[in-house]
């Protein structure tokens, strides 16, 4: 886990692999930088490949609390 101050997060998931060490199979970003929107970045090792999935919120409905 690490993050920027308020406004951006970044949280990564990794496997241990025998012989080999840690590989990443997930990387979560989190970036509220923009103002009123708060970009949500997935990534996700499935299957040998990365798959990336992109969201925009508003920033009252992300952060209710």
């Amino acid at each position: 886990y690490s993050k920027s101050g308020c406004c951006w997060h970044l949280t990564t998931e990794y496997s241990v692999l025998p012989q080999r060490g840690l590989f990443k199979v997930y990387e979560l970003e989190e970036d509220a930088t923009g103002g009123e929107k708060v970009k949500v970045i997935r990534k996700e090792f499935i299957d040998d490949k990365w798959t990336t999935h992109i969201k925009t919120y508003p920033i009252n409905e992300y952060y209710k609390d």
